[in-house]
């Protein structure tokens, strides 16, 4: 929604967060954000020049099968929530959200970062949102895991230096807010069965 996060509780969720082992920061210098959205947008950019990207979201936003994201659950083009900046673009979305609000959401933006980039330093980076995600939710916020800009090269160096200023490796971008009053629940999407998703020693 348009109703601010406030900045004391960005930084409390930043303090959970620390238990993971990885650091999280606020982003509330204007600037800084304006640039993650840009850099978000240029990585979708490069992705959907790429056949092979378009295809494997292709395979996971369907109208049928018992996986995948259902078009039920992605908004129209047309929607605001497709033309957000920060929101990973879909084809074929369906949903229309009449709780969007005209006004610029004022969600708050935390980036989980590491010293390092090694398997080590992404499984606490990995523990670190769950923290924060679940602090997030007791304080009945909602939270999104935004990783396009650290999948493209060109982006992720972007922001490396043009954000973190080269001090720390960003892992996830975390988007906080609150969701609108009355929202109607969007149904469960498809889950596999545990015995397909669980390995035995």
């Amino acid at each position: 929604t348009s109703w601010p996060v406030p900045v004391d509780r960005l930084n409390a969720l930043a303090m959970a967060g620390t238990q993971g082992g990885a650091q999280v920061l606020p982003v509330v210098d204007e600037r800084a954000r304006t640039l993650l959205g840009s850099l978000t947008r240029r990585a979708d950019e490069l992705q959907r020049r790429n056949a092979e990207y378009r295809a494997e979201i292709a395979r996971w936003t369907t109208y049928w099968g018992n996986e995948g994201v259902p078009a039920g659950h992605i908004p129209r083009e047309a929607s605001r929530a497709a033309t957000d900046v920060l929101t990973r673009r879909f084809d074929g979305g369906v949903l229309d959200d009449p709780a969007l609000e005209d006004e610029p959401p004022g969600d708050g933006l935390l980036l989980v970062c590491t010293s390092s980039d090694d398997p080590l330093s992404r499984v606490r980076a990995g523990e670190t949102m769950s923290a924060v995600w679940l602090r997030a939710t007791s304080d009945d916020l909602a939270v999104v895991p935004l990783s396009q800009a650290l999948e493209v090269d060109e982006t992720r160096e972007a922001l490396q230096t043009e954000v973190l200023d080269d001090l720390a490796q960003a892992q996830i971008v975390l988007r906080v807010g609150w969701q609108p009053l009355g929202r109607a629940d969007l149904p469960a999407t498809p889950r596999r069965d545990l015995a397909d998703v669980r390995t035995r020693g």
